[in-house]
């Protein structure tokens, strides 16, 4: 599976390596991305993490890689897309919810990202096929001719 795959498409299965390999990538970009954002919108560069606008914009190009990386990973879990997006969503929600100052929500936002985070990052991808396909790096091999 080339790069563009792996970023962009949304079939098939991603090992833990790679999984983790493409999150790396999608952090230095986002932390690149922040950084030049920042530079560009002439802001200080001690709070360029926090403000919205280069935040959001980030957050919106690299949604779409994100979202394709977990979704692969899932199914290497054998998860469906709708899984990876419920986690997201509880996530988010979650850490709106704490950034409100909600203490109660502190709790389940960090049990919702160890669960996540053992899920897809620690716990290894389903063995043999499943229904997304063969495990990550398993070439098909063309039928004999008979």
């Amino acid at each position: 599976m080339g790069y563009r795959e792996q970023f962009l498409g949304f079939e098939g299965r991603l090992k833990r390596t790679d999984f983790w390999v493409c999150m790396i990538c999608i952090t230095l970009l986002s932390l690149c991305l922040n950084f030049a954002g920042a530079v560009l919108m002439g802001l200080p560069l001690d709070g360029m993490v926090h403000h919205p606008t280069v935040g959001s914009a980030v957050i919106v190009l690299l949604l779409w890689p994100m979202l394709a990386v977990l979704t692969k990973r899932g199914h290497d879990r054998g998860r469906p897309m709708t899984w990876t997006v419920a986690t997201l969503l509880t996530l988010n929600v979650l850490g709106v919810l704490v950034m409100a100052a909600s203490w109660p929500a502190y709790p389940m936002y960090l049990a919702v990202m160890a669960y996540a985070f053992v899920d897809y990052g620690v716990l290894p991808g389903a063995s043999g096929d499943n229904r997304y396909g063969p495990p990550p790096g398993v070439v098909e091999r063309p039928a004999p001719p008979m």
